[in-house]
Formats: structure tokens, sequence, C-alpha cells
């Protein structure tokens, strides 16, 4: 086998040398996505540069139609199996099923079976002349078929554009530089095959469709050795990133968007008109994060308009991105949709202020109930039960610090003919004015309250006995010109008062009232209108007899 060997060849061959290498390094990178479609197609490409480099080498005619035919199994497997990477790719695989595979493989298969009968209807190539004098190279002269065959090849070579384009733009920055690096190379096959469709005579026939990719295995090598373009990790990074439910905006040193997912654009409505622009114009909420100290990380809560316009609340956080020496080269934005626990929050709230309001309310209730409890209602005063328990800790307040108490007993004289003669209405008004003629006179501790029916009890702490007197006396004199406003009969209705002290009338509450009730009665049976003062030398007969007394005189006041 006569061989030659020229510069043409050996540019094949080190485009089948850098494509097995290309291979390796895709074989030991298992985490590529399509990796196994990308293995397939870089030895497709070796074996198609091989056979167009031994093509071209060999001088006998026979041989170079053998290995031309062969050429057409390297460049249907290529176009098949860069097809299949570009589906893989931009995440259709679940598309590729056993059926639609083996579809694809059928035209390939038809082109090599057109090629392999072409002495038969010289249909591919139609006719063969020598590139030169010099030369061993065929020019071959292209029928119908050969630009059927280059038809097929264009077609799947469109699709796999379209599918990587499709890629680069749906998605965020990693996948879409990963498929630029690709596209960017894709041009050059177009180019050669179209150059070596038209013009076979400028290249002197040489089939130069494998050498271009000679470049497409140059730029792969350096996305995978240097850009990592194929690593798992970056694309899972961006799936994770792309399919997260907050938003994420990178933001560059000079505070312009340079990235953002999908959950961005639902949100904030940034899409790829938007890249470089600055924050702070795109952004509602920039500037009260630069506002909020902080040294790498800022948060806030915000009302946000989102993109399908409705009021929503955002929980926004910004972290500061910086290289290892600690110079910031931007920062990270998220923005997480808070609105249903905002509007549970405000709900729970709300609850929180309706019951405290409720429990106010009935704390208002309790109040009035315990004041209504231990009030007269008549006269507003307090009655029997607060007095007898009040009665005993001013007592021992008293004692306790040395003091003293006193205790007055009021009763209206004459009481029973006002009910009789005015009638009772007439009677509640006087005992109401009379209630309210000891409520004006008390002062700080002092309290009051009606015991029963027309008697009331004054205590007064801090006060001894003679104070307790004179102010007994007061209430009397204010009251007979309120009594006759309300009596008019010839007898006008007074008062009378027992005083008692302690310690001089006993340590006790009951001490004390028993004194003064006596001395009421003594106030009584003294032509009443009087104020009389418990004796200390009262004997337990001497009460007694006041009790009697006081029983017998419930009937006339």
């Amino acid at each position: 086998m006569s061989l030659e060997l020229t510069v043409e060849c050996l540019a094949l061959f080190a485009t089948a040398a850098i494509s097995l290498v290309v291979a390796h390094l895709i074989r030991s990178k298992k985490r590529i996505s399509g990796v196994t479609e990308l293995l397939a197609l870089m030895i497709a490409v070796a074996g198609w540069a091989l056979v167009a480099g031994l093509e071209a080498t060999v001088v006998a005619f026979r041989l170079k139609l053998l290995f031309s035919t062969l050429e057409y199994v390297g460049s249907g497997a290529t176009m098949a199996l860069l097809l299949r990477f570009a589906v893989q790719h931009a995440g259709k695989g679940a598309w590729l099923t056993r059926n639609r595979k083996a579809l694809l493989w059928l035209l390939p298969a038809l082109n090599v079976a057109l090629v392999a009968t072409n002495g038969w209807h010289g249909l591919v190539w139609s006719g063969f002349s020598p590139a030169s004098a010099e030369s061993h190279l065929l020019i071959y002269e292209h029928g119908a078929g050969f630009y059927a065959i280059l038809g097929g090849i264009y077609l799947y070579i469109a699709a796999a554009t379209l599918l990587l384009l499709y890629t680069a733009l749906r998605t965020s920055v990693i996948p879409r530089r990963q498929a630029i690096a690709i596209l960017i190379t894709i041009p050059i096959p177009w180019a050669a095959s179209l150059l070596y469709a038209v013009s076979p005579g400028v290249i002197n026939g040489l089939n130069i469709i494998p050498m271009a990719f000679f470049f497409v295995g140059c730029s792969l090598v350096l996305s995978i050795t240097r850009w990592r373009v194929f690593d798992l990790a970056p694309i899972a990074r961006d799936m994770l990133v792309e399919r997260m439910e907050d938003a994420f905006v990178v933001i560059d040193a000079q505070q312009s968007i340079v990235d953002y997912n999908r959950a961005a654009t639902r949100m904030l409505g940034i899409g790829l008109e938007q890249i470089g622009r600055r924050a702070e114009l795109l952004l509602p909420f920039w500037s009260e994060l630069v506002e909020i100290a902080g040294d790498r990380e800022r948060a806030c809560c915000t009302p946000l308009r989102m993109g399908d316009g409705v009021p929503r609340h955002a929980s926004v956080q910004l972290t500061s991105v910086e290289n290892k020496d600690g110079i910031p080269l931007g920062a990270l934005v998220m923005v997480h949709d808070v609105t249903q626990r905002h509007q549970v929050e405000l709900a729970l709230r709300e609850s929180n202020e309706a019951l405290q309001r409720k429990l106010v309310e009935n704390e208002q209730l309790q109040r009035e109930l315990r004041e209504q409890a231990l009030r007269d209602p008549l006269t507003g005063l307090h009655n029997r039960r607060f007095l007898e328990d009040i009665l005993p800790v001013e007592i021992r307040c008293a004692e306790e610090e040395g003091g003293s108490v006193s205790l007055v007993v009021v009763d209206i004289d004459r009481f029973k003919t006002v009910n009789d003669v005015h009638g009772h209405a007439r009677g509640d008004a006087m005992l109401t004015a009379l209630g309210n003629l000891i409520r004006n006179k008390l002062r700080g501790p002092q309290s009051a309250g009606r015991y029963g029916g027309d008697e009331f009890m004054v205590i007064l702490p801090q006060a001894p006995l003679n104070e307790a007197v004179a102010w007994a006396d007061s209430l009397r004199r204010l009251f007979e010109p309120i009594a006759a406003a309300y009596n008019g009969s010839i007898r006008a209705a007074t008062l009378s008062a027992g005083v008692a002290a302690y310690p001089e009338h006993g340590s006790t509450g009951a001490d004390l009232f028993h004194v003064a009730d006596v001395a009421l009665y003594k106030a009584k049976n003294a032509g009443r209108n009087c104020v009389c003062v418990g004796s200390p030398q009262m004997s337990l007969d001497d009460r007694s007899i006041g009790s009697d007394e006081r029983s017998r005189g419930l009937g006339s006041g």
C-alpha cells in the first residue's frame, strides 16, 4: 500500500488524536450531564478524522473510495451523537425513548447505504479529478445524493444548535456559559462543510470537516480542564438555585445586577434586559438595605408588590461577597415571600389585642362586680361587709404604728316618720343625701358605709377621739338643713351619733362597734340631734342594755 504524508494528513491525524484526548478527559468526568453521548461523540470524531486522514494519505484510488465511504460512518455517528448530547444537556433526556434513539440513527444509516452503493447509481459522487498534477488528492464531484446527505447533516447540526441555544437562553449564568462554550465552536463545522460542498477545489478536495472539530475539541478541552464547564456541581447548584422558591439576585461591586433566578423574575420582574442595570433602580428595598448598619449580612422585612401585582410581604437578606483577602466583590440578595407568615402573625396579633381588650373588660367587670358586692346600691357608699372587713385592718395598722382609729356610728332621728308620712321615695332621697354628705367630708384613708337601714358607719384612721367627735358634730350640723328640705314637717329629722376610739374603748372591731353603738343610743335617749362618746369604763351590762335599747328604738329612730 502506497502512502504519502502531507501537512493536510497530519492535521487530520492531529484532530483524531486531540479528539481521543478529549474523550479521555470526559471519561474521567463521570458526573457530566450526558457523559455517555459526549464520550461517544468525541470517539466518533476521532474515527472520522482518522479515516479522512487515511483517505488523504493513501494513493490507490480503490482505497481512497473505501476510506471516503467510511468517513460517512464517522460523520453520521458524529451528528447523531451531537444531537443526543444536546438533548441531554437541555434537560430533555426523558424524550429520548428507545424508539426515538433508533430513529436518530436511521438517517445516518441511510446515508452510509447511499454512499456504499454509489458505484451503482452515482448519486453521491458523479466523478473524480486530481486536485493537482503534483498531488495525489482527489476532488470528488458531487451529485444530488451528496447534497441530500449534507442536508441531513445540517438538519442534525441545526437541531443540536437550537437545543443548545435554548439551554443558553432559558437558564442562568452557569449553564448558559456551558452552552455558549459549545455554541461558539458549532459554526466552524458549519462553515467547513459548506466550503467543502461548494468549492472543493479551493481546498484541493481535502475533507476539512473533521478538521473543524479540531477546534471543537480544543474548546472542550479548555472548558473541561480550566472552566470546568461540564462538572455536575455547578449544574446541580444551578438547578437548586433555579428551583428555589426564594428570589436570588447577584449584585457586583458596582451595584449592578449580574445574575438572578426564575423566582426573581416572578417576584421582582427581573429579566435578561435588566442585566447590568443598577440595583437601586430595580430593587425597591435596596436603599433600605444599604442604610442598615451591618458587616456582611443585612436583613429587613418590607411590603412588596411582586410580578403578579398582588401586594405581598417579603423578608430580604443581603450578604456581602468577598475574596480571600477581604476585598468586596459584590453581594447576594435573597428575597423570601413571608406573606402567609405575616398574615398569620397579623391575625395572631389582632387576636391577642382582642384577647387583651377582653381581659381588660373582664377585669373591669370583675372590679365593678366586687365594687357592687361591697357597695350600697342606694347611697354608693360601702356596705356592712366592707366595713366589717376594713375596721380590723385599720386597727392592726394603728397597733403597729402606735396610732389611733376612731369609729362613728350615725343614725337618722325619726326616719320611720319620714317614710310613713312622706313615703319611701322621700326617705330614700334623704338617705342618698346623707350618703353624699358623708362622702364629701371624707379625706385620705377615711372610709364610710351604710351599715343598715338609716344607720351609717364612718372609720377615721389616725384620728384621735376628740377629732372624731368634732367630725361627727360637723356632720350633724350640716345635715340639719338638708333633712329639713326633705322632711318639711314640724319635727324635722336630725342626726344622732356615737363615737368610739382605739385603744381607749377596745382592741377589736367588735369592741369599738359595741361602744359606739351604745353611745349612739345614749345620744337618742338624751333627746336626739347630738353626739355621744362611749365610756372606757363601760361594762358588759351597759353594752347589753345599749343593745336592748337599740332593739326597742328601731321602730322610732
